[in-house]
């Protein structure tokens, strides 16, 4: 299993990729301004397509576009939980190849907007 675990009050400031994670786990980070450049055509601050188990939670999003989620293949568990999102907007899921509903936890979420 390919494992990406970001935790413990790391600072973004820059988008990456990766490819090829079946579990990811965002927790306690602090992400600004990141995914906005004209070079991330998925326009998204995370963008995950494919993973099968994927975390993110208790983090700080700032002036970034939203996450974004493509689920594909399986029975993905996806949970997007106790997340305070800054001039950023509310988080994305997509069944891709399926016609079932949404499977993604997404709660207790704060939304602030500044001027």
């Amino acid at each position: 299993m390919a494992l990406l675990n970001w935790s413990d009050k790391h600072i973004c400031r820059a988008g990456s990729v990766t490819a090829g994670t079946e579990y990811i786990s965002l927790t306690g980070s602090t992400l600004e301004a990141v995914g906005a450049g004209d070079n991330n055509k998925s326009a998204a601050s995370v963008y995950l397509h494919g993973v099968q188990v994927a975390e993110i939670s208790n983090n700080r999003f700032t002036d970034s576009p939203a996450i974004k989620v493509n689920h594909t293949v399986g029975e993905p568990l996806t949970k997007i939980v106790s997340n305070e999102f800054l001039n950023t907007d509310l988080p994305r899921v997509k069944e891709l190849n399926s016609s079932k509903e949404n499977t993604a936890t997404i709660n207790n979420n704060t939304t602030h907007t500044s001027k």
